[in-house]
């Protein structure tokens, strides 16, 4: 995946991999802070972050794509439905996390890339064209990454 400096691959979503290969956009567009850059991230992460482990999804994947979507927080077992945004970034960083597995152990893209693939058709509307590029390139076992 190519990236410019300073710049998110993404049509600038703000999503992170664990291995920093898609660093957080600024609040003002990428590379423009607004307040210093560790600092920026770190707040949006933390809630996205919370976000994604707080996650139930058995009950939430199946609706998140849909018109009708519902989030049910694990810890909790409250429910309400996200923004259009909060869902693409859920469904961004859902995205990243399952590409670094896959670039670092073939194993695993050997035995769920395809599956990955199926699952991720779902979320379709939520990616971005270049998040289904990667996805499509990265998990696909005959594809060369």
């Amino acid at each position: 995946m190519r990236q410019d400096a300073g710049g998110c691959p993404w049509q600038g979503r703000s999503t992170t991999g664990r291995n920093g290969r898609w660093p957080c956009c600024g609040p003002a567009g990428p590379g423009r802070w607004s307040i210093p850059a560790a600092r920026s991230s770190r707040i949006w992460a933390e809630p996205l972050v919370h976000v994604y482990a707080s996650c139930d999804r058995e009950a939430s994947y199946g609706t998140l794509a849909s018109g009708h979507p519902v989030f049910r927080d694990r810890f909790t077992g409250e429910t309400y439905a996200p923004t259009l945004g909060q869902r693409q970034d859920f469904a961004e960083l859902t995205a990243a996390n399952e590409l670094d597995l896959a670039v670092v152990d073939d194993e695993f893209r050997t035995d769920w890339g395809g599956q990955l693939l199926m699952f991720f058709d779902r979320f379709a509307p939520l990616l971005s064209d270049a998040a289904r590029k990667d996805l499509r390139a990265g998990l696909d076992p005959d594809t060369p990454w």
